[in-house]
């Protein structure tokens, strides 16, 4: 028998040992959200509103930041944020990077790891946002695309204005940027 004959049945099991775990806690495999990143680039439709920048004390929603590939943006896995700085809390998330699932989709980050928040507030539908110097990069237009496509997920927010060090940075867009402005979008 050859291997890829033997190959096919042991992933079948394989696959059928993880749903039948899933459900080991009393859920019905329909009831089972899939879990990792969504490889077309474009999220999955929500019946959920979008979350807000600003929320209740102890309010939870889900949020999927965007991160790189060699084809463009993709969303991550979901990741739980909490108010009432949903907005923080979303950045954070970006910041801390890809997840074990998300690297193993394929899915990097243009975002150093030594890169701080200085500050992120709201002006009309305009997130401003305040990074240190280790926010720039040769191509800083990959983190810029993950800043961006992350916040406009926040209800109300339409584009992303950057700062680095409290100045405008030719290398992050003088101007505020949204969707359609950056240069890196979501893979086809």
């Amino acid at each position: 028998m050859n291997r890829r004959r033997v190959a096919a049945p042991i992933a079948v099991l394989a696959l059928l040992a993880v749903l039948a775990g899933g459900c080991a806690n009393g859920d019905r495999a329909g009831d089972h959200q899939p879990e990792g990143p969504t490889t077309t680039g474009t999220a999955a439709p929500s019946t959920a509103p979008p979350p807000p920048v600003v929320a209740p004390e102890g309010a939870v929603f889900t949020i999927r930041p965007w991160f790189v590939t060699d084809a463009g943006l993709v969303q991550g896995e979901e990741r739980l944020v909490q108010g009432p700085d949903v907005l923080a809390s979303t950045l954070e998330q970006l910041l801390a990077g890809p997840t074990d699932t998300d690297r193993f989709f394929g899915l990097d980050t243009g975002i150093s790891s030594r890169v701080r928040l200085r500050s992120a507030t709201v002006d009309g539908d305009t997130v401003v946002v305040d990074f240190d110097r280790a926010f720039e990069t040769a191509d800083t237009q990959p983190q810029v695309a993950q800043v961006v496509w992350t916040l406009t997920e926040l209800r109300g927010v339409a584009k992303v204005k950057f700062l680095i060090d409290g100045e405008d940075n030719g290398a992050t867009g003088v101007r505020p940027m949204g969707r359609n402005d950056t240069r890196v979008q979501p893979a086809s």
